[in-house]
């Protein structure tokens, strides 16, 4: 598993983005779906204009997530980020 590492600054942004990545599939279901098959296709489109501006690192560990759901996806991210288990 790839931990995201990010000093304070870029942990705010990154959290910030990541928040939008995921608000963005609960609102939108082609979002969501796309999100779920292709994740770097749904950071590069963005959503409504918006952009998910990510470090190489971060979106390579958000890329690697295979998921059914966007609770598994939620869970998988969780893990990445803070290095816990949610089980």
């Amino acid at each position: 598993m790839i931990k995201l590492r990010v000093t304070t600054a870029e942990n705010n942004r990154n959290e910030d983005t990541v928040n939008r990545l995921i608000c963005a599939a609960v609102v939108d279901k082609k979002f969501c779906q796309l999100l779920l098959r292709d994740p770097a296709a749904a950071i590069a489109s963005g959503y409504r204009g918006e952009t998910f501006e990510l470090s190489e690192e971060d979106q390579m560990s958000i890329e690697s997530i295979r998921a059914t759901s966007l609770s598994d996806f939620s869970h998988y991210l969780f893990q990445q980020m803070f290095g816990k288990d949610l089980s």
